[in-house]
């Protein structure tokens, strides 16, 4: 770990790649690049996926500054070529394996909301899984058949059995794409195919019967307590990824013990890793999995006071001392490399077979991006990660540990935090197995001595910036499945700023206060002025967190607020009230078209993250010209990038800022048919050239560090 501070922009850059690289994947702008003998523009892109083209676009643009797609040579530059997209035919492999399972993070991503509620320690106990997820499955369930035949046909006999017609159960089948291939296979045979909800039943139901599927039957079946007509009724039972995710998986294996005839096989595919905190950190796979773990696991197997909830990384140990508990004999251990996860074969009953499925543990890299399959993996990694930064932001959890003295447990996290110790411990070992949280010396270990958790002095810092700008991955999050729709050439258009957003822009506004004022206050006479009294407006304000700042600080002057929706204005009106604000006032405005009594009415106006989030910024920085009177200043502030495609490959805040403007600016900004909607990486070529155009003088481009890659854009109405 050579630069904690590097690993944590790491974090954030692949934690918004990955929610691209999903969205990518689930619209089908994947398929198209992988199938493409020709590099395509986004418009070609766009009509082979039947997507809208501008949405496309910014997609693209943040997997290009990412590195995971190339631009043709000689495109995308500042020569005005329009930029054309490719994958090299020797990285589509890794870019498929990698954009398949970021379809976990899409899932996740529907789920925060939910997720950050049963948290809290007032919350609901659980979130059941979602009919996304279920879809997620029976998309991934294929993918896996012919290394899962491979491995089930291993077990000697039972390939024979099937063809000669034994009973068959597989538990917790979602919409039962393994069964429903071996029912076809193995006509003799009968299967009997359960979960605890029907709706994926039923979808599994309809399938088997257009499938002219005779010897196959559903039925809804709590493995925790099997009916009585199913002692000892099958040959063979299979789950796979079931039993980690069951409320109390032993008393699950019991009752599939009961149910197998002496001699029975037990297939049970599951995720393997040691179990041991201790010994995760820094492992490929873990990070991932305890996100996964957090989000779906946990959730769903919280169902009752007394679950066991053992999640995901339960552990191999512990899953053989279960098996042999049960009277299981464990035949074999399978980690084949055509599967996703770790793999595990255990067996039983007399002789039961267990398989849980995945890449064998390897050390980390040292976050070098020596190659692209390298690269693709850290996005799957560091992607989930920024999942569940976001989540330890938003539930207190960073907070917790950036004030502790002394490294506290999983309990005193939570206690401290008002969460549920269950959740927090599954959330702090995705941040341990990461390294963006560190273990107490001798803790998480096999010798049983309980996980503390710390954050060294000098890694709080990092930390702490990084966790906040995951809170723009959470708004991203929320509206993964809106965006998606509307990335649809029939979906509607756009998609307004959720009361999410408002939160979001609320929390992160005070944070960038005192640079914003230092450099408001450098304008020559601007300070002295509002302490004498003038007519100041913020455009585009939400909860006017600066606006009422400067409305305390100085009274004399007078401020309008301005947003185009009521909803964050009525509580900025609530918040000027109970701060006895006298001097500032609220109304709708639309800056593309300003009420007639606003010309040449203000001597000081600014719009923070605003003008390229509005349908027409030129014809929004004219209305603003025109309300300002001669002499008066606009103080914009906006992301700096090149505004070129090919320059900003590989920068360090790009991926960053392309992936937020698709998901949250874009569909912000495409109100209209005529919409520019020109995206948070418009520019700052294209940034200067509008000011000019509208008659602004621009006096300067303040870009201090603390801003990242922001910056403020001073402008002058001439006298």
């Amino acid at each position: 770990m050579e630069d904690y501070g590097q690993m944590m922009g790491d974090i954030v850059k692949y934690g918004a790649m990955g929610l691209s690289l999903a969205m990518a994947q689930e619209t089908g702008v994947v398929h198209v690049l992988c199938q493409a003998d020709t590099p395509l523009t986004s418009l070609q892109v766009a009509q082979q996926a039947g997507l809208k083209e501008r949405y496309v676009r910014e997609l693209l643009g943040s997997l290009v500054a990412g590195r995971v797609v190339q631009l043709a040579p000689g495109t995308g530059g500042r020569d005005g070529q329009e930029a054309r997209y490719l994958v090299p035919q020797h990285q589509r492999q890794a870019l498929y394996k990698t954009s398949v399972k970021t379809r976990y993070l899409a899932v996740v991503a529907r789920q925060f909301a939910d997720v950050k509620e049963a948290f809290q320690v007032d919350g609901p106990r659980c979130v059941r899984m979602s009919a996304a997820l279920f879809d997620m499955a029976d998309y991934l369930g294929p993918l896996r058949i012919e290394p899962l035949l491979k491995i089930f046909f291993s077990t000697p006999g039972l390939r024979q059995m099937l063809e000669t017609g034994i009973q068959v159960a597989e538990v917790g089948s979602g919409k039962a794409f393994m069964a429903r291939k071996l029912a076809a296979m193995f006509p003799k045979s009968r299967f009997t195919v359960t979960d605890v909800v029907d709706g994926p039943l039923v979808t599994a139901r309809q399938l088997a019967e257009a499938e002219g599927l005779t010897n196959i039957t559903f039925s809804i079946v709590d493995s925790c307590n099997p009916p009585r007509d199913w002692n000892e009724r099958f040959g063979w039972i299979f789950t796979i990824n079931v039993i980690h995710d069951l409320p109390h998986p032993q008393k699950g294996l019991e009752g599939i013990y009961r149910a197998l005839k002496p001699g029975g096989i037990l297939s049970m595919m599951d995720v393997v890793t040691s179990g041991y905190l201790a010994e995760d950190v820094g492992q490929a796979e873990t990070p991932y999995l305890y996100t996964v773990s957090t989000f779906l696991c946990i959730p769903e197997s919280y169902q009752q006071a007394d679950s066991e909830a053992l999640g995901a990384c339960w552990g191999e140990d512990r899953a053989r001392k279960m098996i042999a508990a049960v009277g299981f004999k464990l035949l074999e251990l399978n980690h084949p490399q055509e599967l996703v996860f770790v793999s595990v074969t255990e067996n039983l009953h007399v002789e039961a077979l267990l398989q849980a499925v995945g890449e064998k543990r390897r050390p980390v890299s040292q976050f070098a991006m020596e190659d692209y399959g390298q690269m693709m993996g850290d996005i799957v990694k560091y992607g989930a990660m920024g999942l569940s930064l976001a989540m330890a932001q938003e539930t207190g959890v960073v907070h917790v540990l950036c004030q502790a003295d002394t490294p506290l447990t999983s309990l005193q996290v939570a206690q401290q935090a008002g969460l549920k110790e269950r959740y927090v411990r599954e959330l702090l070992g995705s941040l341990v197995a990461g390294r963006v949280v560190q273990l107490a010396p001798g803790t998480g270990g096999r010798d049983g001595r309980e996980a503390r958790y710390l954050v060294p002095q000098h890694h709080r810092q990092a930390l702490y910036k990084a966790a906040v700008k995951t809170i723009y991955l959470n708004a991203a999050a929320r509206q993964f499945a809106d965006v998606k729709e509307i990335f649809h050439v029939d979906g509607p258009r756009c998609v307004r700023f959720s009361a999410a957003v408002f939160d979001m822009a609320d929390y992160l506004g005070p944070l960038r206060m005192e640079p914003l004022l230092k450099i408001f206050f450098s304008t020559p006479g601007l300070r002295q002025k509002l302490e004498t009294g003038i007519q100041v407006a913020e455009v585009g304000s939400g909860k006017a967190f600066m606006a009422r700042k400067l409305a305390a600080m100085f009274p004399k002057s007078r401020f309008t607020v301005t947003d185009v929706v009521d909803g964050p204005l009525v509580t900025a009106r609530q918040l000027a009230e109970a701060e006895g604000l006298t001097n500032i006032t609220f109304s709708i405005v639309d800056a593309c078209n300003p009420n007639d009594d606003w010309d040449e009415r203000f001597d000081w106006m600014l719009a923070e993250t605003v003008i390229h989030d509005l349908p027409h910024p030129q014809k929004a920085l004219e209305g603003i010209y025109r309300a300002l009177k001669p002499g008066g200043i606009l103080s914009m502030v906006e992301a700096v990038t090149s505004g070129y495609l090919a320059e900003d490959v590989g920068q360090a805040e790009t991926p960053y800022f392309y992936t937020v403007s698709t998901f949250l600016c874009i569909p912000e900004s495409y109100q209209q048919a005529d919409s520019e909607a020109v995206g948070a990486c418009w520019g700052e070529d294209r940034a200067r050239k509008t000011i000019a155009a509208v008659g602004f003088k621009l006096l300067e481009l303040n870009q201090p560090q603390e801003l990242g890659s922001a910056g403020v854009y001073t402008c002058q109405k001439p006298e």
